[in-house]
């Protein structure tokens, strides 16, 4: 393997994979013929369509791809692993891995045998919070929450008339217990409690939830952990944990995604996809763009670039939000002007709740406290601003959440801007 490539993208998994409900039979059928066994019983979610299978075998190993998929492989899935294997190669993209050799030599297969015919199948990849992601650089600007100077606007009374009546979504890292959240989300959610000293994403749904309901705080949220207090989860958890939202007594008028992951080709994880299609529908959904725009980054060339896709923000009929600074300038941790989003917000050293804790920062230093309150940088507040201004604008009744995003689309609000403004 050319040791010049880039390491991948995507944030995979081990050796699991997704899978189109109706054809996880026939997909374990046929990766018998790549040596390749499911492991255990499938996971099924029917809302979502889709199945979770664990797999075992050499060619399926989180390893570097080789020329071999192993004994037991008969010629015929060994010329298509040997052609997948030389088109990815011929390409300029990050090393894959067996499994990405694998999926390749798959779809070959199936076309092959099947007159053209591909089910749906693909990783289960990971996700994290968009402060997270690799490579992240935010310049001079702070990408860990820091003491601010003074503490955030203090939130309106519960019972407010901005965002009365209106739902949002929040399904990120667990909540933390704040006294200013008290009466404004599900009482039987379970909330962080910290213990000891604790890592800095672990209060990124607090920070984000202050954020919305400083623009909307008659507003109620809609509790719903996708991500672990470390904020790290699989494209697998974050889906199934999304469709709680379908539920009607989950329901929610806006849901903020402040989550993001890259994947080897750009397309989005289908899992993902599937999820954002459920969703929308009924649902307005606003992600983060990202934190990758500031370059050049560490490592080999050609893996993560300023204008590399970030899912699930350019989904279909997901509204993409960049960061920007005070003045509507795109910040320089944001990508740059890209068709597949379509606002941009105050996201630079913006003040919000965080916890009550001792919170390790640096790993050289000791952990400092904090009180409640803290500001932080990146588009994942940029996303939470947007969301609070649509639930302070749907009057249920009367103004949709989706006719309050065409507003701020059109017109933009004060401290988000259109992202060719």
């Amino acid at each position: 393997m050319d040791q010049e490539r880039s390491r991948r993208l995507d944030l995979q998994v081990g050796n699991e994979i997704v899978v189109e409900l109706e054809y996880v039979p026939l997909v374990s059928e046929e990766l018998i013929h790549f040596g390749v066994t499911v492991d255990g019983e499938p996971d099924r979610n029917q809302r979502l369509g889709l199945g979770r299978l664990r797999l075992k075998g050499l060619a399926v190993e989180d390893t570097a791809a080789t020329t071999d998929p192993g004994a037991g492989v008969g010629d015929d899935a060994r010329g298509h692993w040997k052609k997948a294997l030389g088109a990815i190669l011929a390409g300029d993209g990050p090393e894959p891995t067996n499994l990405d050799v694998c999926l390749a030599a798959m779809r070959s297969w199936f076309a092959g045998k099947y007159g053209g015919f591909v089910p749906a199948f693909g990783k289960n990849r990971g996700l994290q919070d968009v402060e997270g992601l690799p490579y992240i650089s935010g310049g001079g600007v702070s990408k860990v929450p820091t003491l601010p100077r003074t503490p955030p606007p203090a939130i309106g009374r519960v019972g407010s008339p901005d965002g009365a009546g209106v739902r949002v979504g929040l399904a990120d890292t667990p909540i933390f217990a704040n006294a200013q959240l008290e009466g404004r989300y599900d009482k039987d959610v379970a909330t962080f409690v910290p213990e000891g000293v604790v890592k800095p994403a672990s209060g990124h749904a607090t920070f984000i939830a202050g954020l919305v309901l400083q623009r909307a705080p008659g507003a109620f949220l809609v509790v719903r952990p996708a991500l672990g207090t470390d904020a790290h989860g699989t494209s697998w958890d974050v889906a199934t944990s999304l469709m709680a939202f379908l539920d009607e007594k989950n329901r929610v008028d806006v849901l903020p995604l402040a989550l993001g992951t890259y994947t080897m080709d750009g397309r989005p994880p289908l899992v993902l996809t599937r999820a954002m299609e459920r969703l929308t529908s009924r649902t307005v959904v606003v992600a983060a763009a990202g934190n990758h725009g500031k370059e050049p980054f560490s490592g080999p060339p050609g893996q993560l670039t300023s204008r590399t896709v970030t899912h699930p923000a350019s989904e279909p009929r997901v509204c993409a939000v960049a960061a920007a600074d005070a003045d509507g300038k795109l910040a320089e941790f944001s990508p740059p002007d890209l068709p597949w989003f379509q606002l941009k917000a105050r996201g630079v050293d913006v003040s919000s709740l965080y916890l009550d804790a001792r919170v390790q920062i640096d790993a050289d230093q000791e952990p400092e406290r904090f009180e409640g309150f803290a500001s932080w940088s990146g588009s994942s507040f940029a996303v939470a601003t947007v969301a609070g201004e649509i639930a302070r604008r749907t009057v249920p009744g009367r103004v949709t959440a989706r006719e309050a995003l065409d507003q701020i689309l059109a017109h933009g609000a004060d401290g988000i801007w259109r992202a060719r403004d």
